[in-house]
């Protein structure tokens, strides 16, 4: 409810009385040489700022009555203030927001609250041709060689993706594993695209692989993350991060994608925070991706990283692993670190779409955007799904491998030639056929 305006003016001329009375000269200032840093009722010299300019205006605050609701721009947003704080520009949802707000739906990393960071390329847009391209160039990861799949693939033919150089394939921790990536580079469209293979271990050593881990590692991008994950792209990421830069160097205007299935969906996130951090504003679609980090590499994501969609069909259990520390109240919550504030567990960076029918067949199916709270955890999508982690079923498994009718890692390692949809992501499973193989 609305504060009366009488009300809310008591309370502000109590508030000035109040002050007035702590220092009597407050308001007299014509009395006082602003740059004597010496007079009793000034900070100190070591609080005034050097080479402060006194006679410049200080930033404009609305009346501590008014809300920052009425702002409809980026500009008028943020020079504004209120008796709370600066205004808060939220991106995704082009809303101006009082600081603390529980209507602004964008986390505190998202939130613009200067002018000079209005211009920031920022994408409120889930773009469905984007993400079903991400796709088929995730699935190619999978492929024995990346350049049949690029070649292959119907959706991707027309861009005329070329590899920047090897495909980079390491031995990864999981039994039976390894991770792979490759660079390539699209002429035609302007794109250059780094894409992460995900794992060929099967779901339950998954589970078992990474559902116990907590980040525990410090990312150069920010935060701490997962070990194992850190230790993958530590393996991938020297040489292919040399082929992005002599890529760049060859297409300096073109757009960066990242993108990976599964765990290639966490090392395409650690790449795109880095290369966000850089400055090569890239663009992050994951599919099936598990949490990768803390709490605070979630926000150094979203700092750097505007354009950025986790998908998840369904009840995929692999992005509820490793799982989060959850308090509930009713219904359990992901909170990013414990009570004593002291270990950080496992936390999702921006920006969920969830698919929640059991069968996905196109980027147009029904979906949503992700932006209620916990920001990055909406109680309201997969996290609905999962109080606690289940037995492995079909349905689950399921729901990890088919995503827009491609059963991405058995398309990709067929070298992207049977016809789509795969037949096995056609047909809706049931919750009761549980499974232990992959």
């Amino acid at each position: 409810s609305k504060v009366s305006a009488p009300l809310c003016m008591r309370f502000f001329v109590f508030s000035l009385v109040f002050l007035m009375l702590l220092h009597p000269n407050m308001g007299n200032y014509n009395n006082v040489d602003p740059t004597n840093t010496t007079h009793s009722d000034h900070l100190p010299a070591a609080h005034v700022p050097p080479n402060h300019n006194f006679s410049s205006p200080p930033p404009p605050v609305s009346s501590p009555c008014s809300t920052c609701s009425p702002y409809t721009s980026c500009d008028t947003c943020t020079e504004h203030h209120t008796i709370l704080g600066p205004c808060r520009w939220c991106p995704w949802t082009g809303s101006c927001h009082d600081k603390g707000s529980l209507y602004n739906k964008c986390s505190t990393s998202t939130q613009i609250t200067s002018p000079e960071n209005c211009d920031v390329p920022t994408s409120k847009d889930y773009d469905e041709g984007v993400a079903y391209s991400m796709l088929l160039l995730s699935a190619a990861a999978y492929c024995p060689n990346a350049q049949d799949c690029l070649n292959n693939a119907k959706g991707l033919a027309d861009k005329n993706f070329k590899l920047a150089g090897k495909q980079v394939k390491v031995s990864c921790s999981l039994p039976d594993n390894f991770c792979s990536g490759f660079t390539a580079v699209s002429s035609t469209s302007k794109i250059i695209v780094i894409s992460f293979r995900g794992t060929s271990a099967n779901l339950q050593l998954v589970e078992e692989g990474i559902g116990a881990l907590q980040p525990n590692l410090p990312f150069e991008g920010g935060g701490s993350v997962m070990s194992y994950f850190s230790s993958a792209f530590s393996g991938l990421w020297s040489e292919l991060y040399t082929q992005f830069k002599e890529a760049r160097i060859s297409c300096p205007s073109c757009r960066v994608w990242v993108t990976g299935h599964s765990l290639g969906g966490a090392l395409a996130s650690l790449a795109s925070t880095i290369l966000g951090k850089e400055g090569h504003v890239p663009t992050l679609y994951t599919f099936g991706q598990p949490r990768v980090g803390d709490y605070y590499y979630a926000k150094a994501h979203d700092k750097y990283v505007k354009t950025s969609f986790r998908v998840i069909h369904g009840v995929d259990l692999v992005p509820h692993l490793p799982p989060c520390d959850k308090v509930r109240i009713p219904v359990g919550i992901c909170v990013g670190y414990d009570a004593s504030g002291g270990v950080q567990h496992a936390y999702h960076h921006g920006l969920e779409v969830w698919y929640p029918s059991d069968v996905l067949l196109k980027p147009s199916d029904k979906h949503r955007l992700c932006l209620g709270l916990p920001h990055n955890e909406d109680v309201g999508c997969s996290n609905s799904e999962y109080s606690v982690i289940p037995p492995i079923t079909t349905k689950i498994i399921k729901n990890h491998v088919c995503y827009f009718g491609v059963d991405i890692g058995a398309w990709g390692e067929g070298n992207c030639k049977a016809p789509l949809p795969s037949t096995d992501c056609t047909t809706a499973y049931n919750h009761t056929t549980t499974h232990r193989g992959g």
